[in-house]
């Protein structure tokens, strides 16, 4: 599991490259617990290059969608292939998704202009 970062201001975007299985999920929280340590007010979760998710992988981004949620923050999955989206629907995912990057991160933008104005 490759993970690459950008910022749109206040929101992270993890660029994700691979599958999101046992054997990465705990590398990939790692990854994705230090950009929560940044305190983004959203976080995209781009996964427009990731083959597959397990039941594992849907636990970790579970994990980590919650510890930002507890901070004020909130978590987005986008542009999944359709096999990935599949799995994810199969296993009813409380993460949010979304068809592209760009939407996903005016949907979080959005949401945070709301709770500051």
């Amino acid at each position: 599991m490759r993970v690459e970062m950008t910022w749109h201001g206040t929101v992270a975007v993890a660029h994700l490259e691979g599958s999101i299985d046992a054997a990465s999920s705990e590398g990939l929280t790692k990854s994705l617990q230090a950009i929560i340590s940044r305190r983004p007010k959203g976080l995209v979760l781009d996964f427009g290059h990731v083959q597959s998710v397990s039941i594992a992988g849907i636990a970790a981004l579970t994990q980590v969608a919650r510890e930002l949620r507890q901070l004020g923050g909130d978590v987005v999955i986008a542009a999944p292939e359709p096999d990935v989206l599949k799995q994810l629907q199969a296993e009813r995912i409380t993460i949010a998704i979304e068809p592209t990057v760009a939407v996903a991160i005016n949907d979080l933008q959005a949401k945070s202009e709301a709770v500051f104005n």
